[in-house]
């Protein structure tokens, strides 16, 4: 958690992670006009120490059962993130913004959707977690992944488990989304293609834009980032 040193009230970023990924202080954004705070939701980064399942292992935690699945629990921790933002007397709660790529970018999707009140900016790349049938027949990660769970469970039908899949899929939340949208995509991301990207896009129904890098693939180029940042200050500009 970082904040400018002056006093005062600032609009707030929420970091939120990558699959497998550690958010540490040097992921924040280091100005002086924005409070920054990374998470690391369950079973990422410190957070392991409470609940652990492991890579490979964190995407089938539990996803027989929609209650107890891991993303269910993932997706609380970042509403829980927000909880604590707004507690924060330096943080204007008119101006908070949820960032992240890949599975941060499904992360922001949902973050946006659970807690529409309260998020006034979601800025996701590549985002993951969407369209899942489509997703496990292209993408040989995380696909392979579920085929094995498939055949290491016969006794648990396919169709249940892609029921139980879509309670978390980017694409059925983001009609719940108030905040303004801005998404970028690599076009030859084979981790996360443009059409699971754009399943969840094309379900908005708030203002939004999407940038193209032509020749990136899971990973966005440097000059990404300013352009985000940009953004973000130009929404957030008094």
């Amino acid at each position: 958690y970082m904040k400018p040193v002056k006093e005062g009230v600032y609009p707030a970023m929420l970091h939120v992670q990558g699959y497998s990924s550690n958010k540490v202080p040097q992921n924040l954004y280091q100005g002086d006009d924005m409070v920054s705070f990374a998470l690391n939701i369950r079973g990422h980064g410190n957070s392991q120490d409470d609940v652990n399942p492991g890579f490979p292992g964190y995407l089938q935690d539990h996803v027989d059962d929609k209650e107890l699945y891991i993303y269910r629990g993932a997706y609380m921790d970042c509403v829980r993130a927000v909880d604590f933002l707004f507690s924060r007397s330096e943080v204007d709660t008119s101006r908070v913004a949820v960032e992240g790529g890949s599975q941060g970018g499904a992360l922001s999707f949902a973050t946006a959707a659970l807690d529409n009140e309260r998020i006034d900016l979601c800025v996701p790349h590549v985002p993951f977690l969407s369209d899942f049938r489509d997703y496990f027949k292209v993408a040989g990660w995380p696909g392979g992944e579920f085929r094995q769970y498939f055949e290491d469970h016969p006794e648990i039908p396919e169709d249940e488990i892609y029921k139980n899949l879509s309670y978390i899929d980017i694409k059925n939340l983001a009609p719940w989304i108030k905040a303004p949208v801005l998404m970028s995509i690599g076009l030859i991301d084979e981790t996360c293609p443009p059409h699971i990207n754009f399943a969840a896009y094309n379900q908005l129904n708030v203002p939004k834009e999407y940038i193209v890098y032509p020749f990136a693939g899971h990973g966005l180029p440097g000059e990404y980032y300013n352009t985000m940042m940009d953004y973000i200050k130009h929404q957030f500009k008094h």
